[in-house]
C-alpha cells in the first residue's frame, strides 16, 4: 500500500542516543532495503521539501509501496502546533492547541482515519 512514513534515525552513527538504539542505528537502511522499502533522508532545507516528496510520489505511484523518509536528529525545531490538525478539524473532537492536553489514542485516531475514508 502506497504509504508515506517519517521514521527519526534512533542511534544513528555519530550522534549521541541511547545504548538501546545503537543496534537500529547500524541497521536502519540496511532494513528498508530488506523489506524492499525505498527510502531517502528527510529533508533538512526548505528547499528540499518539493524535490523529495515528488521523489516520494512517484516511488509510490510507481511501485505502489510505502516510502519512508528517515529524519536524523535535530532536523526539526520543536514549536507548539496552531489551530486543529485537518483530521481533528474533520472530525470535531480535539480541543484548540494550548487548550488541553488531550490526545487521541492509537485506536481512536485509526477509528477517525477509517470513518473520514467512508465518506
Amino acid at each position: 500500500m502506497p504509504t508515506l512514513f517519517i521514521t527519526t534515525w534512533r542511534g544513528e552513527p555519530g550522534i549521541g542516543d541511547k545504548p538501546r538504539h545503537e543496534q537500529m542505528g547500524r541497521i536502519t537502511h540496511r532494513l528498508l532495503e530488506t523489506l524492499k522499502i525505498p527510502w531517502l533522508p528527510f529533508p533538512d532545507e526548505a528547499a528540499q521539501v518539493a524535490d523529495v516528496l515528488a521523489r516520494a510520489n512517484a516511488s509510490m505511484r510507481a511501485g505502489q509501496r510505502p516510502f519512508v523518509l528517515v529524519m536524523s536528529k535535530d532536523t526539526v525545531t520543536p514549536h507548539r502546533l496552531r489551530g486543529k490538525p485537518a483530521l481533528a478539524r474533520a472530525a470535531g473532537t480535539l480541543v484548540e492547541a494550548g487548550e488541553s492536553d488531550e490526545r487521541l489514542t492509537r485506536t481512536q485516531a485509526l477509528e477517525l482515519i477509517l470513518s473520514e475514508l467512508a465518506r
